[in-house]
């Protein structure tokens, strides 16, 4: 058993750093998006979402970013039903550092008692991601929000993100210097 671990663990450091080469040769955030939908599949995952806001002027509106691969269905009812007005997951990040899966992001987002919290999360749990982790990345200059998501249900998909934390922790500060490189 220990010898599979050291095997993961060895595969796990490759693959993080053929990602980093990667990033850092990219020249577009469509090259970023590519490398990282690539990557998150080999760990079982079914889609990623970065938002990232670039603090600055604190007196102006900050420039917000966002790369995905969620589909874009998706992301217009998203839009149409004004979830990102509720969605939990932005103020989570703006207040802490420690990647908080689904579950635990909806008991602290008080679902039972918010309607339009409760649907949103149904929602998101019957049409996009069943599990999902969200992971906050805190640099110099900016704030970003790394959410990756699994298709699979229960026990499966639990152990899917868990295996994968680490990996995605640090998958999103890479993925936070590689959108600096390609905007400057």
């Amino acid at each position: 058993l220990y010898g599979n671990q050291r095997d993961h663990d060895r595969d796990s450091h490759i693959r993080i750093t053929d990602l980093r080469s990667s990033l850092d040769q990219a020249k577009s955030f469509l090259e970023i998006q590519r490398q990282i939908s690539r990557f998150i599949s080999e760990y079982g995952l079914s889609h990623f979402f970065y938002k990232q806001i670039f603090r600055g002027d604190l007196s102006e509106t900050p420039f917000v970013f966002t790369l995905t691969d969620i589909p874009l269905k998706w992301l217009k009812h998203y839009q149409a039903s004004e979830y990102a007005k509720i969605d939990p997951a932005w103020q989570y990040s703006l207040n802490n550092v420690v990647p908080i899966d689904n579950f635990e992001l909806a008991s602290m987002s008080d679902v039972y008692h918010d309607r339009r919290l409760s649907r949103f999360f149904d929602d998101l749990y019957s049409n996009l991601a069943p599990r999902f982790y969200v992971i906050p990345v805190h640099g110099s200059c900016c704030l970003a929000t790394f959410v990756i998501s699994t298709d699979h249900l229960g026990d499966e998909g639990r152990e899917i993100l868990q295996t994968s934390l680490d990996t995605m922790v640090h998958t999103g500060h890479l993925l936070y210097a590689a959108v600096h490189q390609v905007m400057d």
